[in-house]
């Protein structure tokens, strides 16, 4: 059982990095994200960097393990910020389409 729950672990960990940390450094995106034309970016509107991006998800881990609690700011800050994009001054936006002309 305990073997399990370390594997979990142990996979969780890089998984979720990958997806809500590495991905959106190059990308400025995560697929879901994508998909409903959103993207993450620095406050300034600037490009996520990989260390801001790292910042937002252990804010984003540490908002999971207090049960959630830190995601409760998005429902009083104006750009709807969660406390792990208030941490990392990111914001999550949405993406400029281009124009056909």
């Amino acid at each position: 059982m305990w073997e399990l729950g370390r594997f979990m672990l142990t996979a969780f960990i890089p998984a979720s990095y990958v997806y809500y940390a590495a991905i959106p450094a190059i990308w400025g995106t995560t697929p879901g994200k994508f998909i409903a034309r959103l993207a993450v970016e620095k406050t300034d509107g600037s490009r996520l960097t990989w260390a801001s991006a790292t910042w937002r998800w252990l804010a984003a881990l540490g908002c999971l393990f207090t049960f959630g609690f830190g995601f409760l700011p998005m429902f009083f800050t104006p750009r709807r910020q969660g406390l792990h994009d208030l941490v990392a001054g990111t914001c999550v936006v949405r993406r400029r389409t281009e124009s056909r002309e």
